[in-house]
């Protein structure tokens, strides 16, 4: 047999988790300023830019015909950047870094805190290629023999995912308030 406070407790515990709702993921890149650059030499320290651009992140092609008359377009939305070769590159495996660069130009999005290969038809193309830190996202391009037409779609996470605040719904509150009630009725009964 059941007792009172059981039920009462499996009631609250309910309208608790009605009250409190559910999670939010964290932010992401549309709406923020990207600096994306074509560097080569010695990383880190000792990289030299090629060429670079700065773009608002939004619904579309951020970087049409990047460097070199067009070797590259590259679409950015939230968490993801899609680079498509329009050309071949033929960049040098003989330096440490020979690639893109992509950068938070104003500081304003949360700190890297993923930078992963989703696909690519690359052989060889692999994690390894891939760095970050809490501003920059290197993508290492030497080597790797990419054809025209060849896309490379990586996954970008900005900050920790973050929980909702709490919303008090009414009908939470209202069967919190009758459990309570109930509860304290029965406490307080003579027996």
């Amino acid at each position: 047999m059941t007792s009172w406070i059981s039920k009462d407790v499996t009631l609250a515990t309910l309208s608790l988790a009605l009250l409190l709702g559910p999670a939010v993921a964290g932010a992401g890149l549309l709406g923020n300023d990207i600096t994306v650059s074509r560097e080569f030499g010695t990383a880190p320290g000792g990289l030299v830019t090629l060429e670079s651009a700065t773009a608002t992140m939004s619904a579309g092609l951020e970087f049409d015909d990047f460097y070199a008359s067009g070797v590259f377009d590259i679409d950015v939305s939230d968490t993801r950047i899609d680079i498509v070769f329009n050309q071949v590159l033929n960049a040098s495996p003989a330096f440490s870094f020979n690639g893109l660069v992509f950068e938070d130009s104003n500081d304003t999005i949360a700190d890297f805190t993923a930078f992963t290969l989703l696909a690519s038809p690359i052989g060889g193309l692999d994690a390894s290629f891939l760095s970050f830190n809490a501003n920059q996202l290197f993508l290492d391009l030497g080597g790797i023999g990419e054809l025209p037409g060849d896309t490379i779609a990586l996954a970008v996470q900005a900050g920790l995912p973050t929980v909702s605040m709490p919303v008090a719904q009414p009908l939470a509150l209202l069967v919190l308030g009758v459990v309570g009630l109930a509860g304290l009725r029965r406490y307080r009964a003579p027996t």
